[in-house]
């Protein structure tokens, strides 16, 4: 894994601790951490399943 999709599921990984510990999966903050999740998540898409990532999220 390249060092700096390890650098962002870390980042991921510590948001949603932070976020859970905080202030519940309602806040804000949790939509944040939604967003860099879907931003990981194409990343992954992209890398091992040879696609192109997608660059719209879903609203909801």
């Amino acid at each position: 894994m390249s060092p700096k999709l390890e650098k962002l599921i870390d980042e991921l990984r510590r948001d949603l601790l932070k976020v859970s510990n905080e202030h519940g999966m309602d806040s804000y903050e949790a939509l944040l951490v939604s967003k860099k999740l879907d931003r990981l998540l194409n990343i992954y898409q992209n890398r091992i399943l040879g696609k192109k990532p997608i660059t719209k999220t879903a609203k909801g």
